[in-house]
């Protein structure tokens, strides 16, 4: 028996791949995670900025930098149209999330 070319390997392994539906963009699970990071986010920037303690101070600005590092992950995701079906809801992702991952990042050097 001949082995196989690298090329029909990878068409059997994406074959199985979508008949086990990998394939499929977990929606659901992506944009409960991202709603997660987002209220996480800028509960530590409102924390951060009424707060007086400056431990506490530190501590919510932490907290919203390292949250700010899964909103760019997630956003990223949907960069390359993993997120959703549709191409639409993945571009405003991407968008949105850049834009509050800048700002997020401006925020705590501006502090």
């Amino acid at each position: 028996m001949m082995p196989q070319s690298k090329n029909e390997s990878y068409g059997e392994l994406a074959r199985k791949l979508r008949e086990d539906g990998w394939y499929q963009p977990a929606m659901g699970r992506m944009l409960f995670e991202l709603g997660i990071h987002l209220t996480m986010c800028f509960g530590g920037l409102t924390i951060a900025v009424t707060a007086d303690n400056i431990f506490l101070k530190a501590l919510a600005f932490l907290l919203s930098g390292v949250v700010g590092l899964g909103i760019a992950t997630n956003t990223h995701t949907a960069s390359h149209y993993a997120t959703g079906r549709g191409a639409r809801l993945n571009r405003f992702l991407t968008y949105a999330g850049l834009y509050v991952s800048v700002r997020n990042l401006g925020e705590l050097l501006m502090a």
